[in-house]
């Protein structure tokens, strides 16, 4: 590289404008990606509660509570990992915190701070890169998943069937599928997580272009419903409907 660069100046200067060129096409990707998923997320938010009004308006009352309980649990268990990330912050910084929360911004200030690659802060319990991660986890399994499934339950046996129902379902799939998606690549690309359990990471490949493919490929899977094994033409099926015919031909033959 020394040699190249003393017989071809130009050289340097070009390595070191595609460097900047792929360093800006990572942050560009990366924002994007942050920042969709945030804007998800608070719009996941909005139709859950949307849907509550629709529930009780139709006399669904079971699924509007069991949607809003999904809801509060997910504010009051985020509120209560604001209060331990900020316990020895300021009391106006904890109260701003928990403001967004209670606004359903906690998503998009997270992103923002990933993306200007702010520091951990003194007293903080962690940076803001893990914090945006377990923020993340928890809307999964308190609000993205159980929301998810009570809206699928009220289509199928309600008679929430509109368009908005569909909508609103669909938006709380993709929401859950781009948040796991999410997580299982950050965990990937961490640096500690490959040095000490490089049998499992590493699966996300280099280059802007290749982690996006690989990111939709990701939430493609997530997002869609396991047709091949529903499908009665399923090989794993018809395996499993020729067993059981085996036994029970077996048991009539004992009997």
């Amino acid at each position: 590289m020394r040699e190249m660069s003393e017989r071809n100046p130009i050289f340097e200067e070009l390595l070191c404008l595609t460097s900047l060129q792929l360093a800006n096409d990572a942050k560009k990707y990366a924002a994007v990606r942050l920042f969709g998923g945030a804007a998800l997320s608070t719009f996941d938010t909005l139709t859950d509660i949307y849907m509550i009004y629709i529930y009780y308006s139709t006399g669904e009352s079971g699924f509007a509570n069991a949607t809003l309980i999904s809801l509060f649990m997910n504010i009051a268990i985020q509120l209560a990992f604001v209060f331990f990330q900020n316990m020895r912050q300021s009391k106006q910084r904890m109260f701003k915190e928990m403001m967004y929360v209670l606004t359903c911004t906690k998503p998009g200030i997270d992103a923002y701070r990933v993306v200007i690659g702010a520091e951990q802060e003194v007293g903080a319990m962690m940076g803001p890169k893990n914090e945006m991660m377990y923020i993340k986890v928890l809307e999964l399994l308190t609000e993205a998943i159980p929301g998810t499934v009570i809206q699928m339950y009220a289509f199928l046996t309600g008679p929430s069937q509109s368009s908005v129902a569909v909508f609103s379902l669909v938006v709380s799939v993709f929401t859950a599928a781009f948040t796991s998606t999410g997580i299982s690549f950050d965990k990937d690309l961490d640096k500690a997580g490959r040095e000490n359990t490089a049998g499992f990471y590493g699966y996300v490949p280099d280059g802007t272009k290749k982690k996006v493919q690989v990111f939709v490929a990701m939430f493609l899977i997530s997002a869609s419903p396991e047709e091949q094994e529903m499908s009665p033409n399923n090989a794993g099926a018809i395996r499993r409907r020729s067993i059981l015919a085996d036994a029970e031909k077996v048991a009539s033959e004992n009997d």
